[in-house]
């Protein structure tokens, strides 16, 4: 018996939804946490190694070809950084991010023949600039990718062939679990913003010259980094909160459905703020002047967008799993 039209459309409407991309799960955020991990340190070490390079002597050709491991390294974990993206911003970032390492890679092969040389040319000031443009500008895309990536979760009780006793086990358990990943997420936020600020206060000209020098920045650079890596984590305890059944107001708008939104904005700026100055202050780590020299002028304005992306994503983080929330009661 062949199907009937309404049958066929049926089917194919069930099978539409199944075009956009999965839930992101506990492993694949894992994979992407641990890909973000390795990003940042592998980045970072690139840079460090490239600020270190006009000092290096003799070993410069060896910390040129770390550098260049690093940068291809920092490639391969900034591209599963966006593998659970739907498949055009997916191309899109994978083709930019091609791109920046390799323009990254080739810059730091010419800047050491031109250092080595001591050469100064337009081509090596053009590809300066733009090195220095693209390193600002793809924190901000990596910074997107991640929040929207970890923010796509699963219905919380799954299909409909679930029972009421199971979905009340998974919902409790998933209640359970975003509760303590978001206030670990929230405490080490809160904690990052209360280092930052004393390392820039303490990295202040207070006294005939700063309390911390260079270990400030270590200090700085650390920070940054947990922080960026917190803002993940609490990103996802936000939206799997969200996932979960609670009662509506009886009264106006549920306020809680505004969370997601701002904690994506506040996500975002604190991974790209984040980013911006863990650069700043590993580059400044190695050669003060060349922290300066490399957009060390925006650091206020990078450390005030820290600081106040991640202190509220911090209070959303901990409202969000604090507050009580209840599974609308069935109609009797």
């Amino acid at each position: 018996m062949s199907p009937t039209p309404n049958d066929a459309t049926g089917a194919a409407d069930d099978e539409a939804p199944q075009t956009a991309p999965a839930p992101v799960d506990d492993k694949t955020l894992s994979i992407t946490v641990g890909a973000f991990v390795v990003f940042i340190a592998t980045w970072i070490g690139s840079k460090m190694a490239g600020t270190a390079l006009p000092s290096a002597g003799f070993g410069g050709t060896d910390l040129r070809l770390a550098q260049i491991v690093l940068v291809l390294v920092a490639g391969v974990a900034a591209v599963l950084l966006g593998r659970s993206l739907k498949s055009i911003p997916r191309s899109v970032f994978l083709v930019i991010t091609v791109f920046y390492f390799a323009f990254a890679a080739l810059a730091a092969v010419f800047t050491g023949q031109f250092t080595s040389v001591e050469v100064e040319s337009r081509f090596f000031a053009i590809v300066r600039l733009v090195h220095f443009i693209a390193d600002l500008i793809y924190p901000l895309i990596v910074a997107q990718v991640l929040a929207v990536t970890v923010s796509r979760v699963g219905a919380a009780l799954g299909g409909t062939d679930v029972d009421a006793d199971s979905a009340g086990t998974d919902t409790g358990r998933l209640e359970q679990r975003a509760a303590r990943s978001g206030r670990a997420a929230a405490i080490v936020l809160f904690a990052v913003v209360a280092v930052i600020i004393v390392v820039w206060i303490l990295r202040q000209p207070i006294t005939a010259e700063p309390l911390l020098s260079q270990s400030g920045d270590v200090i700085g650079a650390v920070a940054a980094a947990l922080g960026s890596v917190a803002a993940v984590y609490a990103l996802r305890a936000v939206a799997v909160a969200r996932s979960l059944p609670a009662e509506q107001p009886a009264v106006g708008r549920d306020l809680s459905r505004t969370r997601p939104h701002l904690a994506h904005t506040l996500t975002f700026l604190t991974i790209a703020a984040g980013l911006y100055l863990c650069r700043q202050y590993a580059i400044t780590s190695v050669d003060f002047g060349a922290g300066l020299g490399g957009g060390y002028p925006f650091g206020p304005v990078g450390l005030l967008v820290f600081t106040i992306g991640s202190f509220g994503l911090a209070v959303i983080t901990f409202d969000a799993v604090t507050q009580r929330r209840k599974a609308p009661a069935d109609p009797k």
